[in-house]
This record gives C-alpha cells, structure tokens and sequence, in this order.
C-alpha cells in the first residue's frame, strides 16, 4: 500500500537514521495501540485530501490497533471526511485565556510578570476596540501571530486588517 511507503519513508528520512528501519507494518503486527497524526489536510487540494483520506480509512480498517488524527480547518474539510469519523473542533478562547496568553507572550520576551500583565491589558484593551480582530482572535496562534500589532502605538498604519496583512 502506498501510505504505508510514504510513512515509513517520512519517518525514516525524519529520524535521520543510516539504516532506515522504520516499518510501520512491523508496529501494527504488535498489535499495540498506535495514533498517526496527520496535519493541514485543509493544505492539499480536496482531490488530493480525499485520495488520502481514502487510503487513510482503507489502512484503519486493517488494523484496529491504530487511531487516526486528521486535522484541518474545518471550512475546507467539509465533504471530505468520511461519515462514521469523528469531527472535533476547538473552543473560542475565553477573554481571560487571551489575557494569559498575552501575558506568557510577554514573558517570554523577558518582561517582568507586573509588566507584562500591564502590556497585556494594554493589547487586550486594543483588540477589543478592533472589532474585526477581536471576532478572528480565537485561538492561542492566532493570537500570538498578531500580538506584536496590538498596539495603538501603531497610529494609522494599524488600519483594518494591518495585523493580518503583516503576518500573512
């Protein structure tokens, strides 16, 4: 099957290992659980996501050992995911979690906790005043990608959509 090459081959070549032996069949014959996890399905074309998606369920279905994690924006998946999976999708980010993670983001940036609980108010201040932000501003990555923007310091060249367009 070719999923199984193309695992083993990403794996192998990922590892860096001179002998390649990585083998996926060799896992499934322990019969352990195992969890692939494939990410930005919505980064394919849908012809291409749906072919994979194909071999993906076809591979599942030879091995109840294994679990599948698929992700991708749900937008762009829709008609893509057989009936029968399971379709997650991430909560909004509650006002106080975009504060906290302002907060880390500032930390991070070696600013003391005081201070950065103050940026933090500041730009959270600032993107809710940005309506056309604060509704996109729902996730952690999301958030830490426009950070820097929130800032009404920024003056006219922060019109609307500026942060997005920056970081695009």
């Amino acid at each position: 099957m070719e999923v199984k090459s193309a695992i083993n081959d990403f794996v192998n070549i990922e590892l860096q290992l001179s002998d390649p032996v990585f083998d996926i069949d060799v896992i499934f014959k322990t019969r352990k659980e195992t969890t692939l996890i494939i990410d930005g399905l919505d980064e394919l074309n849908i012809k291409t996501s749906r072919l994979l998606i194909g071999h993906l369920k076809n591979l599942k279905n030879g091995n109840d050992s294994l679990r599948l994690i698929a992700t991708g924006r749900p937008i762009e998946l829709e008609g893509i995911v057989p009936s029968g999976w399971h379709t997650l999708f991430t909560l909004p980010l509650k006002e106080s979690e975009v504060k906290s993670i302002l907060t880390s983001e500032a930390v991070n940036r070696n600013i003391s906790q005081e201070n950065a609980e103050a940026d933090s108010a500041k730009r959270f201040s600032f993107l809710k005043s940005r309506p056309e932000l604060h509704s996109l501003a729902i996730t952690p990555l999301i958030i830490c990608a426009i950070r820097d923007s929130l800032n009404a310091s920024l003056g006219e060249k922060d019109s609307r959509g500026y942060p997005l367009r920056k970081i695009a």
